[in-house]
């Protein structure tokens, strides 16, 4: 049962879980707002020995971290929970750090790169997006990069929350990457318009 499961893990001895499993226990701790279960049910998990499975818990005490400190509002009809624009930068380190650890035990996984740009979109990081943009679109990377239309996303979300110098110099940052793409080209020449 699901509190056999909990009780399990809150005392440290974690039984086998499946990630689907993890993804739909954290769904229902996010919606009633249990940060602090969230945190006590994944921890135990981030050291299982399905790799997909452990992977997952680390991401999950990333939005734990974010969740306790308030940053994530909850749909309670919705399917998923939402983030806020407001995190203390504290909870942000501590999602960056358990990103860190998940990025490092399960390199190269394309979860952890889109998990990382959303954590410096919050952060503001514009400089560090327009890096992990060039890290990840340069041939040879070991990460597949998101195609053009997340980026698109992200200079879009730029626009709409940053400076205008920001998201210019992520937009120029974009079209250096993609020089013969007509959506980036577009997209900045509207930012200018």
């Amino acid at each position: 049962s699901d509190l056999a499961l909990l009780s399990t893990s809150i005392v440290g001895h974690a039984q086998e879980i499946t990630q689907d499993e993890l993804l739909q226990k954290q769904r229902e701790l996010l919606r009633s707002g249990q940060c602090t279960e969230l945190a006590k049910f994944c921890e135990p998990h981030t050291k299982a020995g399905n790799a997909d499975a452990a992977y997952g818990a680390h991401m999950c005490m990333a939005t734990a971290a974010l969740c306790a400190k308030g940053g994530i509002t909850v749909e309670r009809a919705g399917a998923a929970a939402v983030m806020r624009d407001s995190f203390a930068p504290k909870a942000i380190q501590n999602a960056t750090a358990w990103v860190d650890r998940a990025d490092k035990a399960f390199p190269n996984r394309e979860s952890t790169l889109n998990t990382r740009i959303q954590l410096l979109l919050l952060q503001g990081d514009t400089p560090a997006i327009i890096a992990l943009m060039r890290q990840a679109t340069t041939a040879g990377s070991s990460v597949s990069p998101p195609p053009v239309e997340r980026w698109m996303s992200i200079f879009a979300s730029l626009y709409g929350r940053s400076t205008m110098d920001q998201a210019i110099a992520f937009g120029k940052a974009l079209e250096s990457v993609y020089p013969d793409s007509h959506k980036v080209h577009g997209s900045l020449g509207g930012a200018y318009g």
